[in-house]
C-alpha cells in the first residue's frame, strides 16, 4: 500500500474566465451559456446612440450576456461582431416620383452601427 501522506494534491488549472478572457471598461458579461474561450477576439467601439438610445447595447449569444457601453473600446468574441453586423432595422424614407408625388422607400440600416477596430491579437483589454 502506498504512503498518501507524502503525496500533493494536485490541482486542476481553471479555464479563465469570460471575464478575462474578453474585456474592456465598458463591457459587461452574464448568462451561463458558453463562449469559446479562445475564440477569435476583435476590438469594437458601438456608437454612441440618441438622446432617446440606453447608454449600452445588450447583444446575447449561446446564452451569454454582453453588455458594451456605448462610445468605449471593449474586445468580444467574433460571434458578438457578427450579431452586431447582422442586427438591421427598415426605416422608411419619403421620396418624390418624376410627377412630385410623395412616396415611402425602405431602407436597411444597422441598427447599433459600430466600428471594428481588427482583430486583437494581444491581451485583453484592462478593466
Amino acid at each position: 500500500m502506498a504512503d498518501t501522506s507524502k503525496m500533493q494534491p494536485q490541482t486542476q488549472q481553471q479555464p479563465p474566465s469570460l471575464e478575462d478572457a474578453f474585456g474592456g471598461k465598458g463591457l459587461k458579461i452574464t448568462g451561463g451559456g458558453t463562449i469559446e474561450r479562445k475564440a477569435r477576439r476583435f476590438r469594437v467601439i458601438v456608437n454612441e446612440g440618441g438622446e432617446k438610445e440606453p447608454d449600452h447595447v445588450f447583444v446575447g449569444v449561446n446564452g451569454v450576456g454582453f453588455k458594451i457601453q456605448r462610445g468605449t473600446e471593449v474586445v468580444v468574441p467574433e460571434s458578438v461582431v457578427h450579431v452586431l453586423q447582422n442586427a438591421v432595422q427598415t426605416l422608411w424614407v419619403k421620396r418624390k416620383d418624376e410627377n412630385g408625388r410623395e412616396y415611402m422607400e425602405p431602407r436597411r440600416v444597422q441598427r447599433f452601427p459600430f466600428s471594428n477596430l481588427g482583430e486583437d491579437r494581444g491581451e485583453a483589454l484592462v478593466n
